[in-house]
């Protein structure tokens, strides 16, 4: 009722819009996480249905292939998938930051899960017919009782010192108290330093290979840098804070996007085609963020707005 996905992999905007698409309109094709793909809000309330409302009486479509818990590099994938299936776009538009910081120090927890998987099936090919249905029915019996992967499942002791202390139930209270803050390069802890210039380094090399691509293909190229509930946010627009001690991974974004702002975005900052968005919330009133890092139904107009206004 309130949450739909089409066959075609992007979700509705709460009306009918062609596929293939129409090539007479501009066809946008909107990538990122779980705040692009408009999590617990419905079809009517995301990014890609404001930014279609702005867009559409001049002349652009919008189709919002946002993946829950993507960040760029995953995009990119998603990307070269559809232009494998033969949906090429006119322009693409990437919503990154969120999970970029919060994949800091990459997943291990999936691949790994994926691999035992892989190394099981092995496992039984090189046995008997009958040692090999033994053996999957008792991994098939103890498989539900072991914890799915976790997408913040990184191993506090293997992280340097100061990330763990981030990561504390205090260190997150105070990087959330710091958002408003306007930090030094000095302020900030050579360690944290160092996530911030791992995770600008992996996002600058995905835009190359997406600008590559598009140059390719033929198709424009856009990149926002999204905001988050870690910087420039004020605690009225935030109302489950406390939810950051779960998904503590997500303080990684304040260390990244507070030397982002000192250094000015390396690389990027003076370019054109990227747009930088993490001050959106700056002149909204009311509530930017219903959890950790989810846009409301106001956030998500302030973001599309202002890839309107860009794209305009």
């Amino acid at each position: 009722r309130y949450f739909n996905m089409t066959d075609a992999g992007y979700r509705s905007i709460g009306e009918e819009q062609a596929w293939p698409p129409n090539q007479d309109r501009k066809n946008v094709f909107l990538f990122g996480g779980s705040t692009m793909v408009g999590f617990n809000v419905e079809d009517q309330h995301t990014i890609a249905y404001f930014l279609q409302k702005f867009l559409q009486p001049h002349g652009y479509e919008v189709y919002n292939f946002g993946c829950g818990s993507y960040y760029s590099r995953l995009e990119l994938l998603w990307l070269m998938l559809l232009l494998e299936r033969g949906d090429r776009p006119d322009i693409t538009i990437f919503l990154d930051g969120c999970n970029d910081a919060f994949y800091a120090f990459g997943n291990p927890g999936l691949p790994n899960f994926l691999n035992d998987l892989y190394q099981g099936e092995k496992r039984r090919r090189r046995k008997s017919y009958t040692a090999g249905v033994v053996d999957y029915a008792r991994t098939s019996w103890s498989a539900p009782k072991k914890p799915p992967p976790s997408s913040q499942g990184y191993d506090l002791k293997r992280l340097p010192k100061s990330v763990q202390e981030l990561l504390s139930p205090s260190g997150i209270d105070a990087a959330l108290a710091r958002s408003l803050e306007t930090l030094k390069l000095g302020d900030l802890p050579a360690e944290l330093i160092s996530v911030a210039e791992r995770t600008w380094s992996r996002y600058t090399e995905t835009v190359a290979m997406v600008r590559q691509l598009g140059t390719f293909h033929g198709f424009e190229t856009y990149f926002a840098w999204q905001p988050v509930p870690f910087f420039r946010s004020h605690p009225d627009n935030r109302v489950m804070d406390n939810l950051q001690h779960v998904f503590s991974p997500g303080a990684l974004q304040s260390p990244v996007y507070h030397w982002l702002e000192i250094t000015g975005f390396p690389g990027l900052g003076a370019d054109p085609q990227f747009w930088n968005l993490s001050k959106t919330g700056e002149n909204l009133a009311g509530v930017h963020y219903m959890d950790v890092c989810h846009y409301t139904a106001l956030m998500a107009e302030g973001i599309a707005e202002k890839m309107a206004d860009q794209l305009i």
